[in-house]
């Protein structure tokens, strides 16, 4: 039976830079320098991540239309300007938030629900994650973890392990996202250390991820449009074990017609 706590450790008086918390900082997003998003977010791989907010958002659909992305300093945070060519403009301009909402993340604070779900198309079929697979992404799920940080993994089809940290899930993913978009190879199975909610599906649907994996229960949201998307969904349950929730379209295997020697050989016996 453990100890009941009765004293503080006094830390109140404590310099700010002598605590190994994570790092937190408003990021803003602007397109062409006029402002789309605000986010709360860790100031590492920002590029990343703003690659794949982009893509998660459907302000563009591959890396090349992108043509410049700029950093500057501001005065509580850090301003990401991306420059888009004229014809995704204005349509990405049309998807900014119209209201602030203190209380939320991903597609939170949209201005209409069509919008929680545009883009949302099914995902081709594929093949299940092996239990291997999943051994290594909880394995690296312990390696590459940060305190104070959620992190999501990937694997893609050369079984390439990337990663994405912040201190918010979503912004987590969007960064591991990114990295797929810049290097022409998105993961095909994603582990995220958090709970997962329609934001993160959203997310996982637009990029092509085939299948993804979350410590803790999903939303019946989040199971009920994976299975409309053929997301394959699994709860891990923290390593202890694999529950399939949502199941995606099988990969076919087209018959292989007789070899014409086989035939042949067939007749003379």
């Amino acid at each position: 039976m453990h100890d009941v706590l009765s004293d503080y450790e006094w830390a109140a008086d404590d310099a700010i830079d002598t605590f190994t918390a994570p790092s937190e900082l408003v990021i803003t997003l602007s397109l062409n320098h006029q402002h789309y998003a605000s986010v709360l977010a860790t100031p590492e791989d920002l590029d990343a991540w703003a690659l794949g907010f982009a893509l998660s958002e459907g302000l563009i659909t591959r890396v090349e239309q992108i043509e410049a992305i700029n950093q500057q300093q501001q005065r509580f945070g850090i301003q990401l300007d991306l420059t888009l060519p004229p014809h995704l403009l204005q349509p990405a301009l049309e998807k900014r938030r119209v209201g602030t909402a203190t209380s939320s993340c991903g597609r939170c604070g949209s201005a209409d629900e069509r919008l929680m779900f545009e883009g949302l198309l099914p995902l081709p079929p594929a093949d299940l994650p092996t239990g291997k697979d999943w051994q290594r992404l909880m394995s690296a799920l312990e390696t590459h973890s940060e305190r104070g940080l959620h992190i999501a993994l990937g694997l893609d089809q050369q079984q390439t392990l990337s990663w994405g940290r912040d201190i918010g899930r979503h912004n987590a993913l969007d960064k591991l996202i990114g990295k797929g978009l810049r290097q022409h190879q998105m993961p095909q199975a994603a582990l995220v250390s958090s709970r997962c909610s329609l934001e993160l599906i959203q997310k996982s649907v637009r990029a092509g991820i085939s299948c993804l994996g979350t410590l803790s229960y999903p939303s019946t949201l989040a199971i009920e449009t994976a299975r409309l998307c053929g997301l394959n969904l699994v709860c891990c349950h923290r390593g202890r074990r694999l529950q399939l929730l949502s199941r995606g379209r099988k990969k076919t295997i087209a018959p292989v017609a007789p070899h014409a020697n086989a035939q042949t050989e067939d007749k003379s016996s």
